[in-house]
């Protein structure tokens, strides 16, 4: 899939709550099976986003942020 194309996946992803930012420190279960099936389904540039944006992005703001930094990240996961 191309860029524009995994970027929407990806939006939908984070909006539908399927999978929240939160997951990785409330429910690393779920979080690790989803990251799973997706590295074993989706290859190419979604999978780089993924990547990105639940691990690097929203694994830093859940280890090093404050509230206030949690707070965004919630109302980023529901605006999509």
């Amino acid at each position: 899939c191309g860029p524009v194309e995994s970027a929407q996946v990806l939006r939908f992803l984070a909006k539908s709550g399927l999978l929240k930012y939160t997951d990785m420190r409330d429910a690393p279960e779920r979080f690790f099976a989803a990251h799973r099936l997706l590295a074993s389904r989706i290859l190419g540039g979604f999978g780089i986003r993924f990547t990105v944006q639940f691990n690097l992005f929203a694994g830093s703001i859940l280890g090093l942020g404050g509230l206030q930094q949690l707070n965004f990240l919630q109302d980023l996961q529901q605006s999509g």
